[in-house]
């Protein structure tokens, strides 16, 4: 314990010294705000919301309108038939489809206009006089129909917009999880700088005693107490140290390049981490949390937006593999004079039908069927492979938390055997009775004990990281 307080609080001076400091909150924050990523991972959702909603104007009212003309000759001339009849109509009308019904619903206005030319014989004379004869008509019609078997309700009908409505729930996961990964990946990194910045302190630290051990051995070998290889060996350990700190300081230049490009801004070489390194805490029950990550984690809802889709496209074909019968009722109202200016009593007509029609052998939807149900037993068997794929990572990640705390806490028990034997062979060279040699070796072996205990609860703290991101609790 006092060994913890004591690299704490070393650790909390050195920051102090070094200038401002950051949290991984507000790196993590930082990350989210600035980079690019996940301004693109934000919009992603609206495209698709964008896209169902396209699906949506297959609801919207149709406008039609047409026109024909036709000319007929009479092939052969007589008192009882026409010599020449043209023709010209004009249609306008609405149409809009119903999902929620699977109907639809229309009306049409007609126009038509004839002219006939006829030969009109006087049977007392004998005489033929051509005529001719106009005649107007207009004709509105308001009609409904709706499916009674098939696409009954509008499944159908509206089958794009589930379908496209399932697809975006899949992909707002996955974009999710996306983004976990991200923040845990720039998590880690940050990790590692704090990791880093604490091998720095340390061989600082180891510096600064070398330095005040050469400087008290310049003294002795003046006095004639020490011998001159005493003296070159603390020189040399000084530039060993000092080689060390600029590895050490590269790789942390290194690291905070990575650290900006994640989160698209510069950090400052002022800059420092504020994270608690060495704090410690015990994990949830595992078989609890086995149920919790089986019972929410986002890759399994991924997987059953899947389920879903399939369900929904098998249904689908059910539905396609019903016979159509159809009912159609119209109203129409209709007028016709010699003369357009003129206005005849609206005549109303009134229909009722039912349509029918059904295949004798529905080979591609009874196949579809049989596909889908084949595929939905694969994917209940990919849901239960993922399950254990889920719980056995979860445990290997308990499982190595447990070792690690074992690990951490045998390197607290040799870093505080090393001070204590580098004390001892410190007094005895002291006294003359041990060579300089090994107090630099146990220096040495203090330090690599120290470096472990870092890489080691670097790895602990990263691997808390792991499982919560695997908990879905980091995004």
């Amino acid at each position: 314990m006092k060994l913890l307080i004591s690299m704490i609080l070393f650790f909390s001076m050195f920051t102090l010294l070094r200038g401002e400091t950051i949290t991984l909150e507000q790196y993590l924050n930082k990350v989210k705000n600035n980079h690019p990523f996940f301004a693109s991972k934000k919009l992603e959702p609206r495209v698709m919301d964008i896209e169902k909603e396209i699906l949506t104007g297959d609801e919207d009212w149709q406008l039609s309108a047409g026109n024909e003309h036709t000319f007929q000759r009479s092939i052969k001339e007589n008192s009882l038939s026409p010599e020449r009849i043209f023709n010209n109509s004009f249609q306008a009308g609405l149409k809009r489809n119903i999902w929620d019904t699977g109907g639809s619903v229309y009306s049409v206005w007609e126009l038509n206009h004839s002219n006939t030319a006829i030969n009109e014989n006087d049977f007392l004379t004998g005489k033929s006089e051509r005529g001719n004869i106009n005649f107007f008509q207009q004709k509105i019609t308001v009609g409904y129909e709706q499916p009674l078997l098939k696409n009954f309700k509008g499944f159908l009908s509206k089958f794009e917009y589930i379908l496209k409505d399932l697809e975006i729930d899949a992909q707002k996961i996955v974009i999710t999880e996306e983004k976990e990964d991200y923040l845990l990946k720039a998590a880690v990194k940050f990790i590692q700088w704090s990791a880093t910045i604490e091998r720095e302190r340390l061989y600082k630290e180891r510096l600064s005693l070398a330095e005040e051990l050469l400087i008290k051995n310049k003294a002795k070998y003046r006095d004639n107490l020490v011998d001159k290889i005493d003296l070159l060996r603390s020189q040399d350990e000084i530039i060993v140290l000092k080689q060390a700190i600029i590895a050490i300081k590269s790789e942390e230049i290194n690291l905070m390049i990575e650290l900006s490009h994640l989160a698209n801004e510069p950090i400052s070489k002022k800059l420092l981490p504020q994270f608690d390194l060495y704090k410690q805490s015990k994990l949830e029950d595992e078989d609890e949390t086995i149920k919790i990550l089986l019972k929410k984690s986002r890759v399994i809802a991924s997987v059953n937006k899947q389920k879903e889709q399939l369900e929904s496209t098998k249904h689908y074909y059910r539905e396609s593999s019903k016979p159509d019968l159809n009912l159609k009722l119209t109203t129409s109202f209709a007028e016709g004079d010699e003369e357009f200016s003129k206005t005849a009593p609206w005549r109303p007509e009134v229909a009722i039908g039912l349509d029918f029609s059904m295949p004798l052998n529905d080979t591609a939807n009874k196949n579809q069927l049989a596909k889908k149900t084949v595929e939905l037993k694969i994917l209940d068997l990919e849901i239960k492979n993922l399950e254990l794929s889920l719980k056995s990572e979860l445990m290997q990640y308990y499982s190595n938390h447990r070792e690690l705390e074992k690990i951490i806490e045998l390197d607290k028990n040799l870093i505080e055997s090393g001070q204590k034997k580098t004390e001892e062979l410190l007094k005895l060279y002291h006294q003359g009775r041990r060579d300089l040699f090994y107090v630099i070796q146990s220096r040495d072996d203090e330090v690599a004990a120290k470096l472990n205990y870092i890489e080691n609860i670097s790895s602990y703290q990263i691997l808390k990281l792991q499982i919560k991101a695997l908990m879905d609790e980091l995004w």
